[in-house]
């Protein structure tokens, strides 16, 4: 179909939920997207943070072709190589030692809180609730979204699942004060993500971990944006050497694929006995095959360190647009995960750089959120400052 008859049906059958800019598009390669005229964009958007080695890595198309042409599909019912490996990989990367493997990060996060209260039901304690951030994110269904502390996304769902405490992010007295006797776990983003790219202060992780200990709770770490490499170790928490009961990842983690992960100890693991949860297509033999490829890749060419490399010479060349631009304030964030914080509304900003051919984000309202391939170049990076700085300039 033309470009203009699929913006058509899209206006006409597309539920009115999404607002993209008005083009289609055809192939990506790299770091770069190209639509349907031809127009090529450079996309530190990344499908959200899901592109994790770049778009059409050969060796990610191998392996989702060769398992293609084998099976596509199993279920949950029988074993199947992918989903045994991945979870076997996942251990060796973290501190878990079982993983469910999910569609989404949403999944994951609904995973996490159904364990959680089940773990202190088979223990016969009455904890059912949790405690989690303003501006949080953690997804779009029941469960996750009650825990998810933005109340505009809430507005015209209500009412959201009980039993839900949300506090200043980042700050221990506050969270101290709201968890009790009933609560099952706090749920934590290491870095918040989709509220703003915050970076929470040096000792904060730890402080939650050892009140979770304290009170007899379990700590969720939601790393679905943060993790598989994004901020230049496999899991953000690590960088300050913390440990979760609960740890739920997606995005990058299926090389471009529906995947998600909730992972989780021995001991808490066993109270999801037989049928008590399930997922059809949850760890997809593709979806796996693609995973275990982008996982490959990531430490063959050392993408780690790469990230955390590139994500400071990112974050050095969009500070000298802070200091050239008054409405710019401050650049965060770790690794390749990178927000520029403005004065104003991103949107304007965003839609400009669209316009000049680079594909971005907006978080938290005010930032402009950055998530590249974490085989991102530094001529990938400066093109990208360099369509900031003009879009920047319109504004000053």
């Amino acid at each position: 179909m033309l470009t203009s008859e699929l913006l058509e049906t899209a206006r006409t059958h597309m539920t009115p939920n999404y607002a993209p800019p008005p083009f289609v598009l055809d192939r990506g390669e790299g770091t770069y997207l190209w639509d349907q005229g031809g127009k090529k964009y450079l996309d530190f958007a990344g499908g959200i943070g899901v592109i994790a080695v770049g778009h059409n890595h050969p060796k990610v198309v191998a392996a989702i072709a060769q398992q293609a042409a084998r099976f596509c599909h199993s279920s949950n019912l029988f074993y199947h190589e992918g989903y045994i490996r991945l979870c076997g990989r996942l251990a060796s990367m973290c501190f878990g030692d079982r993983t469910f493997l999910t569609n989404s990060g949403t999944e994951a996060v609904e995973a996490a809180l159904k364990v959680a209260r089940r773990y202190f039901h088979a223990r016969d304690e009455d904890r059912t609730q949790f405690v989690a951030a303003h501006n949080s994110f953690h997804g779009r269904t029941y469960g996750s979204l009650s825990v998810t502390g933005q109340p505009e996304l809430h507005k015209g769902f209500g009412p959201m699942m009980p039993g839900i405490t949300h506090v200043p992010f980042a700050d221990i007295d506050a969270l101290d004060k709201a968890v009790t006797a009933q609560t099952a776990a706090v749920i934590i983003e290491p870095i918040l993500g989709n509220g703003g790219i915050k970076v929470p202060p040096a000792g904060y992780l730890e402080a939650v971990r050892d009140l979770c200990d304290d009170k007899g709770c379990l700590l969720i770490f939601d790393e679905v944006q943060s993790g598989i490499g994004r901020t230049g170790k496999w899991f953000a928490h690590q960088h300050e050497g913390v440990t979760p009961d609960i740890l739920t990842a997606a995005k990058m983690l299926g090389g471009g694929l529906p995947l998600g992960a909730m992972i989780t100890t021995d001991e808490i693991a066993a109270v999801l006995t037989e049928g008590s949860h399930a997922s059809t297509y949850g760890g997809n033999p593709i979806a796996c095959a693609a995973s275990l490829a982008t996982l490959d890749i990531i430490e063959e060419e050392g993408l780690l360190d790469h990230a955390t490399t590139k994500g400071e010479e990112l974050r050095v060349a969009l500070g000298e647009l802070v200091s050239k631009h008054t409405c710019a304030l401050e650049v965060r964030g770790r690794g390749l995960m990178v927000g520029l914080v403005l004065d104003r509304p991103a949107k304007p900003i965003y839609r400009q750089c669209v316009i000049d051919g680079l594909l971005a984000t907006v978080a938290g309202g005010t930032v402009l959120r950055l998530l590249p391939p974490l085989n991102v170049s530094s001529q990938e990076i400066a093109e990208a400052v360099a369509i900031i700085d003009r879009a920047l300039n319109s504004l000053d």
